[in-house]
C-alpha cells in the first residue's frame, strides 16, 4: 500500500494524471484505503483491475462491493478506472461519479475477424465470424465492434443509475 500511494503521489506531483491503484484483497485492506483516500482530496481516481485475481466470478462481486463501500466512506465524488469485471460495472456506475472501462477484447477479436451481435436482454455480445479478403482493412469491423460492446457496456451503467 506504501509503495502505490509513493508512487501515485510522486505522478500527482510531477503534474501527471494519474489513478490511485487500490490493490486490496481484504475488508481491512479496502478500510485502509478508505482513510488513506479520505484524508487525501488531491485524490479524485482510482484504478481497479477485474481481469486477474479478482476475476474469478467468486471474488469480483466481493471487491466490487468493498470498492461501492469504499467510495461512500470518502464521502466525495470519486471517478474509477476499471479493467475487466463487466458485470459488476452497474454497481460502480452507481457508485462513482464517473466509471471508464477499459475494453481490450473487442480489439483482439476484431484482428481474430469476428463481428459483434447484440445479446438479447442486456446480455454480453455473441462474436461471430467476420471473415474479410487477406490484407482487407479493418476500420469498419473495428469500429462496428466498438460501438456494439460501447452499447452492451453503456446499458448496464444506465441501468444502475
Amino acid at each position: 500500500m506504501k509503495r502505490i500511494a509513493i508512487v501515485h503521489w510522486e505522478f500527482l506531483d510531477e503534474g501527471l494524471p494519474a489513478a490511485l491503484h487500490v490493490n486490496g484483497r481484504t475488508e481491512t485492506d479496502f478500510r485502509r484505503w478508505a482513510a488513506f483516500v479520505a484524508d487525501r482530496p488531491e485524490i479524485t481516481l482510482l484504478a481497479y483491475e477485474f481481469a486477474t485475481g479478482t476475476g474469478r466470478a467468486g471474488r469480483r462481486g466481493q471487491h466490487a462491493a468493498w470498492l461501492v463501500d469504499l467510495a461512500r466512506q470518502v464521502g466525495r465524488p470519486l471517478a474509477i478506472v476499471v479493467r475487466g469485471g463487466a458485470d459488476v460495472l452497474p454497481a460502480l456506475a452507481g457508485a462513482f461519479a464517473r466509471t471508464t472501462v477499459l475494453e481490450t477484447n473487442v480489439f483482439m477479436k476484431t484482428v481474430m475477424r469476428r463481428r459483434a451481435v447484440p445479446g438479447g436482454d442486456g446480455a454480453r455480445p455473441a462474436w461471430l465470424p467476420a471473415p474479410t479478403e487477406p490484407g482487407a482493412p479493418l476500420d469498419g469491423l473495428l469500429a462496428e465492434n466498438l460501438a456494439a460492446v460501447e452499447d452492451w457496456l453503456g446499458g448496464g451503467a444506465r441501468r444502475a443509475a
